[in-house]
Formats: C-alpha cells, structure tokens, sequence
C-alpha cells in the first residue's frame, strides 16, 4: 500500500484485472497453507457456508477494492464497427495524416488507382480493443507520412508509382504480420495463418513474391472441427475471417500496382477461385436464411457485402440454436 500513495505522485498502473485477481487469490491461499487441491473446497467455519477457495477470492476482490479503487478505474472498451472505422490516435491541426481514421488512412495507404474497394468486413482482422489497433493505426500513419515525403518531392507524380515504392512486399509482409500479432484470435493462429499468406523469395533477380494458399484453408478447417470448440458455424466464422485477411492482402497487393509477379495465388483443384462463397454455403442454418445463400462466384466484392449482412442472422441463428439445446437439456 505505502508503495501506492504519495502526495506529489500520481500513479498508474496497467493490467488486466482477472489477472490482479487471480495471483492474489493464489497468494493468499499460500499463505494460509491451503494451496493444496485437497484443501481448497474444504469449509473450516461453521457459521459461513464458504470454501476456503471462495473466502479467498472474495477476500482478493475487497483488497483490490482498497488498494485500486473502482472510483479510480478505467476499463479499457471493446469497440464496435462504427467505433473502430473512426479510431484516431490524436489530431494536430498542421498534419493532415493525423485527422485521418484508420478506413481513411487504408484508402490513403492502399488506393493508389481507386482499386480497393473497402468493406466493413476487413474490421473483422482489426482487433476490438484500443491497445491492439492503435499499432495497426500507427503502422499505417507512419507509411502514410512516408508516402507524403515522397509525394513532395516530385514534381511530375503521374510518372512514378509512390505507393508501389514504399509499400513493397517486405513491407506488406510486416503489415501482415502487426495485423496477426495486434489481433486475439489471428494472433492464436498465427502458425496456420503463415502457411496460408507467406513471402518467398523467386529466382527471378532474387525478388520477393507473396503466396496466398487458400487451399490451406479446408485442411485448417478440417483441423479447426477436431479442436476443443467443434460447433461448425463458429469454425466457418474463423475460416472466413483467415479468407478475409488473405483477400484484404491481394486487394492491397493489386491496388497499388503490384503485377501477378508479386503475387502467386493457390486454389485447390477443384475449386479455381477464391473460396470464400463456399465456406458461406457451408454454414448451418434454418431454412429462412439458407434460401439467401449464394452460388459461388468471383465477385469478391459482392461476397464480402452479402457476408457482412449476413453474418448478423447467422449470430442471431446460433444463439437461438443454443437456447434450444439448453432447454433441451434442461428438461
């Protein structure tokens, strides 16, 4: 506590809380020698119908209480699309770069011909909480400003590719890679991710190349089903949200003037497109929505809106269908 408070310091502390909460619980077990699994759920009062692993935990929340007050705490938020679309790390009023939003900073970043067209859906490989985005922001405000510097100093722009210049594919590499390490679940899966958008370096002039293996994707599929969560809609959301990231990548690669050289695309066999609409047609479903269902396609930018709206009624199915097997269960 005395290491807390001073009346000239004004201390901060960062964590997770669960965390807080738990290595307390624990070091107060150990110092009333009850750390043993035998003893945990043991009652040692008679007028308190407690464990003394509950009495422990209670006791841990009530000295947090005192020592980081809730008056005094700041919960980090779980953003939604909107928020997300919108984040800004600061504004200053001579830098045009930081009065941008991350979708605006993308389209900065990336549109170069008026390619890529967004889609609400890429916030999907965005993650939800401020600590994780703001490194996907700066990222992309820092190849911003580099592509400003270069901008300025030529005088005929039209003859010189500024953004194919900057953004080359080491450095889309790394993008790739603060997208997978700044969000929960890709960063999860980051192995399976990597077997499916990886750099090779080619024999031509010894330049780079990235490969996109969506035929990976229903061997990770098949991998995903036999993993502890099996419930096949949740596995597709996972799938699909891997896709959209190795689409995000192509659209990215290609609006900035990339050439098939620099981009190499693998199908499985018996699919010669992105597979995408078949894993949406996979999904469970009742009857109402199943009718909405698409035939598979190229028009990637189609999918991606139908998916968008889509995935909405597919949540909205999956709770219902749970709600059911709990009452099921109930009875």
């Amino acid at each position: 506590m005395k290491f807390l408070t001073h009346p000239n310091i004004v201390i901060f502390i960062s964590g997770d809380y669960c965390v807080f909460h738990e290595t307390l619980t624990i070091e107060f077990l150990k110092k009333s020698g009850l750390i043993e699994k035998s003893l945990l759920n043991v009652k040692y009062l008679n007028y308190v119908d407690k464990s003394a692993l509950i009495s422990k935990q209670e006791l841990s929340r009530e000295y947090l209480k005192k020592v980081m007050p809730t008056a005094y705490r700041y919960k980090m938020p779980i953003m939604n699309d909107d928020q997300k679309i919108n984040y800004k790390y600061y504004e200053d009023s001579k830098d045009l770069l930081s009065k941008m939003n991350i979708k605006e900073l993308v389209e900065y970043n990336f549109n170069g011909y008026g390619k890529l067209k967004w889609s609400n859906l890429f916030l999907d490989i965005l993650d939800s909480k401020p600590r994780g985005l703001i490194n996907v922001y700066v990222y992309l405000y820092r190849m911003a400003k580099k592509i400003q510097i270069e901008e300025s100093k030529i005088e005929n722009q039209e003859t010189i590719n500024i953004r194919k210049a900057v953004w080359n594919l080491v450095e889309i590499k790394r993008f790739i890679d603060v997208l997978i390490s700044s969000n929960d679940f890709l960063a999860e899966n980051e192995e399976s991710i990597n077997r499916v958008i990886y750099l090779i370096q080619t024999q031509e002039e010894s330049k780079e190349k990235i490969i996109l293996n969506y035929d990976y994707l229903f061997s990770l599929y098949e991998t995903f089903l036999k993993g502890k969560n099996t419930n096949k809609n949740l596995v597709l959301e996972k799938i699909i949200n891997i896709n959209i990231l190795g689409i995000f990548i192509e659209k990215i690669i290609i609006s900035i003037g990339n050439t098939n050289k620099q981009l190499g695309i693998i199908y499985t066999d018996k699919i010669l497109r992105n597979p995408i609409s078949k894993f949406i047609n996979m999904f469970e479903l009742n009857k109402s929505i199943r009718n909405k269902l698409i035939e598979e396609t190229d028009e990637l930018d189609f999918i991606l809106n139908f998916y968008h709206k889509l995935k909405v009624e597919i949540r909205a199915n999956y709770v219902n269908s749970n709600k059911k097997n709990k009452n099921k269960n109930d009875e």
